[in-house]
């Protein structure tokens, strides 16, 4: 049976109608639903429990700021967040929660920065994870950097745009108080003896 005369253009009105309505759509989960924030605190010289355990101390790195916030109604499965020096492209070192297995039911941290002052932190579990529909998920870490360019990558791979980057940049009076990754393996070697 075919249409005939006014139903049939009523029937490409509603096809196209359709068809806009999934293109906005696609466009809303792809470009638009995940946003990243990355944000520099201050140099962190110890982090301890809310017991006030020491768990590092005397390894300044930089404190940083991570938000990701997911407006789609769609999960995203799987996210992946590595820090590199821009210059060299090299990874660099963070502290995370599966860094610290001792400490892997610690909801918060208390971060100290050089300048004495202190922050409770929600630290970073790992470098990955699943990122739930409209939700938003805040978390810290520290990254010990090699130059004045950090850059952070994290893919998304179900996402269309599965790669951003988003990139912090330290004085170098900040990067001179840093502990270099050299020297952080060092100190991580000498303490697992």
């Amino acid at each position: 049976m075919f249409l005939k005369g006014g139903e049939n253009s009523m029937a490409l009105a509603i096809s196209i109608f359709s068809l806009f309505i999934a293109g906005l759509s696609f466009i809303r989960d792809t470009f638009i639903s995940t946003k990243v924030k990355l944000r520099k605190t201050y140099l962190v010289n110890e982090i301890t429990t809310m017991n006030h355990e020491i768990i590092s101390d005397n390894i300044t790195g930089v404190g940083v700021e991570i938000t990701l916030i997911n407006k789609s109604r769609n999960s995203i499965d799987f996210f992946d967040i590595c820090f590199k020096d821009k210059a060299t492209g090299e990874l660099l070192a963070c502290i995370d929660k599966m860094a610290l297995p001792e400490y892997h039911e610690q909801n918060h941290f208390i971060f100290k920065a050089t300048n004495g002052s202190k922050s409770l932190s929600s630290l970073m579990h790992t470098n990955n994870g699943v990122l739930r529909p409209y939700s938003f998920i805040r978390f810290e870490t520290v990254v010990f950097p090699k130059g004045n360019d950090v850059e952070m990558t994290i893919c998304f791979p179900t996402n269309f745009l599965n790669k951003k980057k988003k990139y912090i940049q330290l004085t170098d009076i900040e990067l001179a108080n840093c502990i270099s990754s050299k020297e952080l393996s060092e100190l991580l070697q000498s303490k697992s003896k």
